[in-house]
């Protein structure tokens, strides 16, 4: 696989209409850092492409020496099927289109159109299609416990260039802020591998109502606490502003001296952990600021990590939603191995209030719908039913249950691969990409759902009776 540069985007372009590609480069160019190669023969193409190298190819099927262009789309696709090409007739010929669709072109464009919006869009579309995918292929393949922060938006490359320089640092607590769904705990995790550090990395999530944890983390005579076990590692501590003011203040006084203190009596042995801190409100922000522990926070909130919202990150939206569906289809989970144009637009209109834990979930179920349909594009239709309406609904509306909205869409999903496979279990099993050796993934799936969403057993009799009352 030919290697390139991620953050510069390659462009191919193969006509034998020189004044074309000159004014085609003009246009590209507001692409950003864009290195477009341009060839006009045959002999040109073979010497230019190599799998893997261009964010997408612009093929004329017309050369001037006679040679048959799809001849070429052929023998791109046969060496690398997954080729970004658009190919271009200056002949209007949709016969001529449609055969190089099916041959595996990601789309085709009409000469005389390419300075419109729609190739414009288009093409950006597939470039961003195409590093997704690249993307996936690399996570894919790399170690399981490898973390990665997806990105190409300039707030995020920022952020993770602090958050580098702050892993190195490993002594001082490190505070993320973000808000529900933007993955801070994927980001702690991020923190924990580029420190290099070999202890353990543990975590624990505070809960709303959260009763004394003392113990938990500062030990007792029998046990030892979270700090003590994440010795020489890390220590990740979710909603950390939900604790007590009591154990907020036994932090900062570990933090300060780096002794374990059971109690305000016994002293404890010194302990070397660093301590990350994650909340999606700040204490400043809430009514309830008079009862916060303020040397805590002013003492944790210094260094801050701040995790911008899904809907702040421009083409991440796109290039997040590919390579999840890309990673869907490597694992036999959906046909689809792109996203439709309007679905694009909708994307970037909609405010994704559940962030990045919202768009996966979206992907999942529109993902799985594309497959029972053999769909190659995820479309409006392929989207969850309560999200198709919430794109258009402008009014006040109550937020979104995410877990009720995934649940229902298994339901209506598995409905559907029941009624495609006659009822019959196993072969609805294999429509949606469920192996029979892992249906118990499914049925176990199913008694959740109908434990948490109990009103959800009226609205699928069928299922609920099929599944859970045999």
């Amino acid at each position: 696989m030919f290697r390139v540069d991620e953050k510069k985007t390659y462009i191919l372009i193969i006509d034998d209409d020189r004044k074309f590609i000159e004014r085609a480069k003009d246009t590209l160019t507001y692409l950003g850092d864009v290195v477009i190669d341009e060839g006009y023969t045959e002999a040109d193409f073979y010497s230019l492409f190599k799998p893997g190298k261009y964010n997408a190819v612009i093929l004329d099927l017309r050369l001037e020496s006679g040679y048959e262009g799809m001849n070429l789309l052929e023998y791109a696709l046969n060496e690398d099927p997954e080729a970004p090409i658009i190919v271009l007739t200056g002949y209007a010929s949709i016969e001529t289109a449609i055969k190089s669709l099916k041959l595996g072109a990601k789309d085709y464009l009409e000469k005389e159109h390419y300075q419109d919006k729609p190739f414009l869009a288009m093409i950006e579309r597939i470039i961003i299609e195409d590093k997704a995918r690249k993307m996936a292929d690399r996570m894919i393949s790399a170690s399981a416990s490898e973390n990665h922060i997806i990105g190409n938006d300039i707030k995020i490359t920022k952020l993770l260039k602090v958050a580098d320089w702050l892993a190195s640092e490993k002594e001082s607590p490190i505070l993320i802020v973000g808000e529900e769904g933007t993955e801070k705990e994927e980001m702690a995790e991020y923190l924990y591998k580029k420190s290099g550090a070999r202890g353990k990395f543990l975590k624990r999530i505070i809960g709303t109502h959260e009763k004394d944890i003392r113990e938990e983390l500062f030990g007792d005579d029998k046990n030892q606490g979270l700090i003590k076990q994440a010795q020489g590692g890390v220590l990740y501590l979710e909603e950390v502003f939900r604790l007590s003011n009591d154990i907020q203040q036994m932090l900062l006084d570990f933090i300060a001296s780096g002794v374990l203190k059971k109690d305000k009596k016994k002293q404890g042995p010194k302990i070397k952990v660093q301590l990350i801190l994650s909340t999606s409100r700040l204490p400043v922000q809430s009514e309830t600021n008079k009862s916060q522990n303020l040397p805590f926070f002013y003492r944790v909130k210094t260094p801050e990590l701040f995790i911008p919202p899904l809907k702040e990150r421009g083409d991440d939206i796109l290039l997040l939603a590919q390579y999840y569906l890309s990673r869907l289809k490597n694992s036999g989970k959906t046909t689809a191995d792109g996203i439709s144009d309007e679905v694009s637009e909708l994307f970037k209109e909609y405010p994704w209030p559940g962030n990045l834990l919202e768009l996966k979930q979206v992907m999942e179920a529109s993902a799985l719908r594309a497959k029972l349909e053999d769909g190659r594009k995820i479309k409006v239709q392929h989207l969850p039913f309560e999200l198709q309406k919430g794109f258009h609904d402008t009014g006040d509306s109550e937020p979104l249950n995410l877990d009720k909205i995934l649940a229902r869409t298994t339901l209506q999903y598995l409905k559907i691969a029941l009624e495609k496979s006659g009822g019959a279990k196993l072969e609805a099993y294999r429509f949606l990409g469920y192996p029979e050796a892992k249906r118990g993934t499914l049925n176990s799936r199913l008694i959740k759902i109908f434990q948490s969403f109990p009103d959800l057993a009226g609205k699928f009799p069928g299922i609920y009776k099929l599944y859970l009352e045999e």
